[in-house]
């Protein structure tokens, strides 16, 4: 998803205190616990609120093939259930609850082609229906691929958490302006933090 930058508390006798969704706890997740269902699911309604509707459009019109029939193909086939106990295994250990512990930076390219930056967009919602809007601050990079982070695009960002845990305010180095301003005054080569907006996640299933 990008990198998750949160001020993690020392280790308990119980365990880790983690920020929700740290990549710590992702990775304490069994991968059988991961399951998906496509039954029911109407491609053609789903394609048409995706943000990448037009570009997809346009590739399929330049090579001469036929997209509402893929989605119908799809939609026809569209028969696998999700197994009961996965699902049980995957509320239990990885659903985001939204409720931070601890501040949290994110960093997500918008180009991220393996968890789609829209991901951002859920995530924020949660955790402000969850009430810890305060604690969580989201920046953008205009580069392709995940995590794809320059040296000091990184660096800023610790820079914004480290002032965030220090002093008990964000200020204005969580912004796009304040990062960039840091990432040039760290003098490690180039930044591309932009100011950006994702939508909602095409085909999310709302939680909280």
């Amino acid at each position: 998803m990008h990198h998750r930058l949160p001020a993690v508390r020392p280790p308990t006798a119980t365990g880790w205190n983690r920020t929700d969704r740290s990549s710590a706890n992702r990775r304490s997740v069994p991968s059988r616990a991961f399951s998906a269902s496509t039954s029911g699911t109407d491609f053609a309604r789903l394609f048409a609120s995706s943000p990448y509707r037009q570009g997809v459009t346009a590739l399929y019109r330049a090579a001469g093939l036929n997209l509402n029939a893929d989605l119908a193909a799809l939609t026809a086939h569209a028969a696998i259930k999700a197994d009961p106990a996965a699902l049980q295994r995957l509320k239990a250990t990885s659903d985001p609850t939204g409720k931070l512990a601890v501040p949290e930076l994110d960093l997500h390219t918008i180009g991220d082609n393996l968890v789609p930056v829209q991901n951002e967009y859920n995530y924020g919602q949660l955790v402000n229906r969850a009430g810890s809007g305060s604690l969580l601050r989201q920046a953008y990079t205009d580069s392709y691929g995940h995590c794809n982070f320059s040296v000091s695009e990184q660096m800023a960002g610790l820079q914004a958490l480290l002032q965030r845990v220090t002093t008990g305010q964000w200020g204005d180095l969580a912004t796009p302006e304040g990062l960039g301003k840091m990432a040039d005054a760290l003098h490690l080569g180039p930044a591309h933090f932009t100011a950006y907006s994702p939508g909602p996640l095409t085909g999310a299933v709302s939680g909280g």
